[in-house]
């Protein structure tokens, strides 16, 4: 695929023109952290709350659900936000508040990315 570069009128940001006439929009969170915590059935803390968070992704990697509660609050089974196995969550807007997880078994492992 060829993609070809333009500025948008301000100048600040690059764009690119796909093939189909559509544009992207790169995004950059600059460096991004990565961390892999094991959830379990209690609820437990997994990313602490920041006002300067530009991103977060949160990838089940096991083949339990997980349930995410992005207010900071105790998390509980079949409440919020659910990881299906192997599934994942992006968010590049961000609420900056803490996050708690859950699972329905033991060592279910849940790969956390932010910037």
């Amino acid at each position: 695929m060829a993609y070809e570069k333009v500025k948008i009128w301000d100048g600040t940001n690059d764009l690119k023109v796909n093939p189909d006439g559509s544009l992207t929009q790169p995004i950059s969170f600059g460096t991004v952290g990565v961390t892999s915590v094991v959830v379990g059935i209690s609820s437990i803390p997994v990313l602490d709350a920041s006002t300067t968070r530009k991103m977060a992704m949160f990838t089940n990697d096991s083949g339990n659900n997980i349930y995410l509660n992005y207010t900071g609050l105790s998390s509980g089974l079949h409440i919020g936000d659910v990881l299906t196995p192997y599934g994942y969550r992006l968010f590049d807007s961000w609420v900056p508040s803490a996050v708690r997880a859950i699972a329905t078994g033991l060592s279910s492992i849940l790969l956390v990315n932010f910037a």
